[in-house]
């Protein structure tokens, strides 16, 4: 093999790989001996056989690791993929006063043995300025 034949083989190796990787087309022999004439070139019409054939191992090879890395990445899905908008599915917040509810507010207990009366308070732990106190209560039930 000849100086000229080794640097042609690595030339077709390496056009083979970044066909694949760009997703071209594969080329037939007669475009990739042009090809490599066009760069200034000379190839034999013995050396072409093997030159062609680097070319589509080296070709073939890529494409094998890109189909890999595909399908990988398709595996990998949704999970390296951030949560998509929610279409409203979710609300920060309380709604809006005077707002239409999903459902009708409920002050029944499901189980009145179960609850037990709870003073309102100011949102701070103290009671509501305006809500009776526990012996305002017991004084108003007595009546």
């Amino acid at each position: 093999m000849s100086a000229n034949t080794a640097t042609l083989l690595e030339e077709a190796a390496r056009h083979g790989q970044g066909d694949a990787q760009a997703a071209l087309p594969k080329r037939n022999r007669d475009d990739l001996v042009t090809l490599l004439c066009q760069q200034g070139d000379r190839v034999s019409a013995q050396d072409s056989d093997a030159i062609y054939r680097r070319y589509c191992e080296a070709y073939d090879q890529r494409e094998r690791r890109e189909e890999l890395v595909d399908a990988g990445s398709e595996m990998s899905f949704p999970a390296s993929d951030p949560p998509s908008y929610m279409a409203g599915a979710s609300v920060a917040g309380a709604p809006p006063p005077g707002s239409e509810t999903r459902e009708p507010v409920s002050k029944r207990a499901t189980d009145p043995a179960r609850v037990r009366e709870v003073e309102e308070t100011d949102g701070t732990g103290g009671q509501k300025a305006d809500a009776p106190t526990g012996q305002q209560q017991s004084n108003a039930s007595r009546r």
